[in-house]
């Protein structure tokens, strides 16, 4: 299954308004299998794809689920999603920043709360701090603000 969901996300016009839906369930079900049947994948070799494709907005189901998952392989210290030296952290940042602003996830939702703890983590390391907030634009400063506000 997993050559045939890839085909999908990759496809040219996976993110066309009438094929978006499709894509992000495409997405979903990828991190769906790495979380849930781990011994038929290379998790570490689909993870550095899966981040790629990150954040869902438009499917805010799958969204909740994925977003969950990404807090699992970060609170878990995973590697692979972290980088060398914590190096993805911005770039995860940056998803995070995009999931608040497309109101991926609701602010009620206990994801949210682990989004944010996510952030408050690294806001207390300083350097990694300032490495990871100075390479998102205004928009998502401000929504990594307004989750820590919210939650």
């Amino acid at each position: 299954a997993l050559p045939l969901l890839v085909r999908v996300i990759q496809s040219p016009d996976a993110k066309t308004k009438e094929n978006v839906n499709a894509t992000e369930n495409c997405i979903s079900a990828v991190g769906k299998i790495m979380k849930f049947k781990p011994d038929c994948v290379n998790v570490e070799e689909v993870l550095p794809h899966w981040l790629s494709w990150l954040p869902l907005h438009e499917d805010k189901e799958e969204a909740v689920h994925t977003f969950n998952y990404l807090c699992d392989l970060i609170e878990s210290n995973n590697p692979v999603v972290l980088g060398p030296n914590n190096s993805n952290l911005p770039r995860i940042f940056g998803i995070i920043a995009d999931g608040e602003i497309h109101e991926a996830i609701k602010h009620e939702d206990p994801c949210t709360k682990r989004l944010a703890n996510v952030v408050r983590q690294v806001q207390t390391s300083g350097g990694l701090w300032t490495e990871c907030i100075s390479q998102l634009n205004a928009d998502q400063q401000a929504a990594i603000q307004e989750l820590l506000t919210s939650a």
